[in-house]
């Protein structure tokens, strides 16, 4: 004679049952959880490897962009913990090479955003130059000469930061005068360099707009 299972061995069957397609549920929804963060990280880290080298030939195509000046930069170092990325190397030259000295070059460009600003809602940006050298040259002929005037350098400038610049940092900067077609030949220049501009985009929406203020020191020709 058959006896019928008492339902509490019933209900802890179903319980059990129960428990475990849960569990699995529970298993199949973690490893889909899982597999999308691998390859989310997978994507970013493709990408951090891939930024400098975008970052390099997007620089590249801003200065050779001028019908009169061309230029290159080295490596690009990115550091996403501050919003920054610096340029390595960069030099500016005359197409025609009638000119041969660089009508710009610089060790590096450190662009990077202000922190202190987001506070009050404004992205703005700080540059420091390191070794930055610029070369103006007085020749017989245009094609001879060197003033940097016939381009817009704000437009390349703008190109390659993307907010407004409020800071701007000069370290150990030069500043050369040359005609080498003189006699005797000049070269008459500013070196060591150091500068600090600051408020130059008036960055803060306040009534009263404050002027920008910039401290600079330099050694002329003769040590004066």
């Amino acid at each position: 004679m058959l006896r019928r299972r008492p339902d509490r061995v019933i209900e802890s069957k179903r319980r059990i049952i129960g428990s475990t397609r849960s569990f699995k549920r529970w298993f199949r929804w973690e490893k889909r959880v899982i597999y999308c963060v691998v390859v989310m990280a997978i994507i970013l880290g493709a990408a951090r490897l891939a930024m400098p080298y975008v970052l390099k030939d997007y620089a590249n195509r801003q200065l050779n962009a001028s019908r009169d000046y061309g230029g290159s930069i080295g490596d690009v170092t990115v550091h996403l913990w501050r919003g920054a990325y610096r340029i390595h190397k960069i030099n500016i030259v005359k197409r025609d090479k009638e000119v041969s000295t660089p009508l710009f070059s610089a060790s590096f460009l450190d662009l990077s955003l202000q922190w202190s600003e987001l506070i009050h809602g404004k992205l703005v940006s700080k540059i420091v130059m390191a070794s930055p050298q610029v070369n103006f040259v007085s020749g017989p002929t245009k094609q001879q000469s060197q003033s940097g005037t016939e381009n817009n350098w704000n437009d390349t400038l703008e190109s390659l930061v993307p907010f407004k610049i409020n800071s701007l940092v000069i370290t150990n900067g030069q500043a050369h005068f040359q005609n080498p077609y003189s006699s005797p030949p000049v070269d008459i220049y500013m070196s060591q360099v150091f500068a600090v501009a600051t408020n130059l985009s008036n960055s803060r929406e306040i009534k009263q707009q404050l002027p920008a203020g910039i401290e600079a020191s330099g050694k002329t020709l003769g040590e004066g």
